[in-house]
């Protein structure tokens, strides 16, 4: 495993708003996330451009609007200003709420897909609102209002005709900050919390101090792209690997640990035993990196054993089609030392294209009886092409030593999200021991 240097900005997003970071480490995340002109990008730096623009150098509504809420959870009003701008500009220029926009222009224009009216942007948008500007926060008990209104927003904001276990809720928000200087419900002092004993129509006036705190920060990032991953090649002695364009140099990894640093696209390991994985990363002048390539593994001669699914021969495959034969028992592997496992299979999945579909196959993978997890059949090709296989995600199992009964199965963690089409072909599983 080797940590990335990549940011995720989702991930990052949801450890604020679901309490996994607090306080000034929270604030922290949301201040130190790339944010583009246009919007937050999915990931950042982004893949390369060779990768469609999807979820790689575009903007998606529903995820700013994760960034506004968090950023009106750490009070950060610079960045819940950045945020509201972005998805308002992109609902207005579109004439709707875009699925996403492309990161560079702000436009909906050479992105693989963006739908209209989609449902995910108009809640990030709500969201943006309830949530940020009004700063809703909902409790098993309680309706709480912990506002944030940005300088720049300063000003009345009315939200009308809120439902909340039966009451009707009018809300008038004046002023600018994060601080609450008065709050009146139904004219009367009282603290910012509707709690479930009333009934009616409640009327919730909020008005904020201002002064002068700190308004928070925003990293404003260019959005740049990663470097294409080197590919693998032959080679007599040792491993290489093709050319990167724009690469100044190669960080090799070995087992996950850099090793070498080298100008070339080769390189020769110092003598050693034990099971080897290597992994290649090419690095550009001005700091940019590609991700890992695909491990080039090494393995001693007693590591790694295969096991088929049971009737099959030669070089035929077993076709698992969710609607008819899901299943396959496999030929029994026999575990000659104990240690933790890598288990995977090799797979090939045409059901759609690689670059979109909602058809990935699942199944779970059962040793001895028991679930050992979940391997994952993406798509492998374009639309239809079932001849390009690939090894599927890998599930890590701690196994003891004697014979292992292998099943592959769908079962209630199979379910894709399209849940009719769900099938794959598989040649083999392999078992590699890993420590």
């Amino acid at each position: 495993p080797v940590l990335s240097e990549k940011v995720d900005s989702l991930g990052n997003l949801l450890c604020v708003l679901l309490g996994q970071a607090g306080g000034s480490h929270a604030a922290g995340m949301v201040a130190s996330l790339p944010h583009g002109v246009y919007g937050i990008p999915c990931i950042h730096p982004q893949m390369p451009d060779s990768v469609p623009a999807y979820h790689n150098r575009a903007m998606w509504p529903f995820l700013e609007g994760y960034y506004a809420q968090a950023a009106a959870a750490v009070e950060n009003e610079s960045a819940l200003a950045l945020a509201v701008a972005c998805m308002v500009r992109a609902a207005l220029l579109c004439g709707t709420n875009k699925e996403n926009v492309l990161l560079e222009t702000g436009l909906d224009e050479g992105l693989l897909l963006s739908s209209d009216s989609q449902l995910w942007s108009i809640a990030g948008m709500l969201g943006c609102f309830y949530k940020g500007l009004f700063g809703i926060r909902l409790s098993p008990d309680s309706l709480e209002f912990r506002p944030c209104v940005p300088k720049s927003f300063e000003g009345v904001h009315e939200l009308s005709g809120l439902e909340y276990r039966g009451m009707t809720v009018d809300v008038f928000l004046q002023g600018c900050g994060h601080r609450i200087a008065r709050c009146l419900v139904n004219g009367q002092e009282a603290p910012p919390v509707l709690l479930p004993g009333m009934k009616g129509r409640v009327f919730v006036k909020l008005e904020l101090a201002g002064g002068e705190e700190d308004e928070g920060a925003v990293n404003l990032t260019r959005m740049g792209s990663s470097l294409e991953s080197p590919a693998w090649k032959a080679a007599r002695h040792g491993i290489a690997w093709e050319s990167v364009e724009g690469a100044d140099y190669y960080r090799v990894y070995r087992n996950g640990i850099p090793v070498s640093q080298t100008e070339y696209c080769h390189y020769i390991p110092a003598p050693g035993r034990g099971d080897v994985s290597f992994q290649v990363m090419a690095v550009a002048l001005d700091g940019r990196e590609s991700y890992l390539n695909e491990p080039n593994d090494y393995p001693s001669a007693d590591s790694r054993m295969e096991t088929r699914p049971c009737g099959l021969s030669g070089d035929e495959v077993w076709f698992s089609r969710v609607t008819e034969s899901p299943d396959a028992l496999c030929y029994n592997v026999n575990i000659d030392k104990p240690g933790v496992y890598r288990v995977d299979a090799f797979f090939a999945n045409g059901t759609y294209d690689v670059s979109d579909g909602n058809t990935c196959a699942l199944r779970s993978l059962y040793l001895n009886g028991r679930r050992a997890g979940t391997l994952a059949f993406p798509h492998t090709s374009r639309f239809g092409n079932w001849e390009y296989f690939i090894y599927s995600t890998a599930v890590e199992t701690v196994m003891t030593p004697g014979p292992c009964r292998v099943e592959v199965v769908y079962d209630s963690f199979s379910e894709n999200m399209n849940r009719l089409v769900n099938d794959m072909v598989i040649k083999h599983l392999r078992f590699t021991r890993i420590s």
